[in-house]
């Protein structure tokens, strides 16, 4: 199991890194850049939470 989230989390890791460098490279304006950029990460923490919260792991606090 803990091997498993070893390499689940290198793998993330160079994705990550490889991700950063296409876009460090990118020719575009500014704008654009950042949303590219930054849209992806939005998603997959939305996803995130919508698949925490349907599975029990985000409790609902009154």
């Amino acid at each position: 199991m803990r091997s498993k989230r070893v390499y689940v989390l290198l793998s993330l890791i160079i994705i990550s890194a490889l991700y950063s460098a296409s876009y460090a490279t990118l020719d575009s304006q500014f704008l654009l850049k950042s949303l590219t950029v930054l849209l992806p990460i939005q998603v997959g923490a939305c996803i995130y939470l919508v698949y925490a919260y349907w599975t029990g792991k985000l409790t609902r606090k009154n």
